[in-house]
Parts: C-alpha cells; structure tokens; sequence
C-alpha cells in the first residue's frame, strides 16, 4: 500500500492508503486496466475503481513501478507522502 495525503471520504471516512494492481499484462499491451482502491488506517475500504493506461504512458511504464503509481496518483488527484 502506498501512504497519501488523507482524503476525506463524505459518510464514509478519511482514505490514507492507496493500493493498484493492473488486470492483466499481455505481451504488446497498448493499452492497460489498472484497479485500484482507497482505504483507511485500519484498512476499510472507501472508494474503489477502475483506470485505463493507453498510448504514449503505456510506453512509458518499463519495469519502474513507480511510473504506474506516480501516473495513477495523478490520474486520481491523491499525493504520496
């Protein structure tokens, strides 16, 4: 999981920690699905989703993880802290 600045969640809470997992990785991939979920401290989860990585970032992310998380932050508004 990765700690972010808190967001707070109206009727649900306040999310501190981010977690993503691409779907599948096929060999060629032009375009990726990533899930990804918003949680709290004690690990309830608050929102969740989908995002969808095509083109020119697709060819960006080699085997640096840090691209993903840094490109889906920002894709989502959160920052790492």
């Amino acid at each position: 999981m990765i700690r972010i600045e808190d967001v707070l969640v109206p009727t649900r809470g306040v999310g501190c920690r981010f977690d993503i997992q691409v779907q599948m990785f096929p060999m060629y991939a032009t375009t990726l699905h990533f899930n990804w979920t918003l949680t709290s401290e004690v690990g309830a989860v608050l929102l969740d989703g989908t995002l969808t990585m095509s083109g020119i970032d697709v060819e960006g992310w080699h085997n640096d993880d840090t691209y993903v998380i840094d490109w889906a932050l920002a894709q989502l508004g959160f920052i790492k802290v």
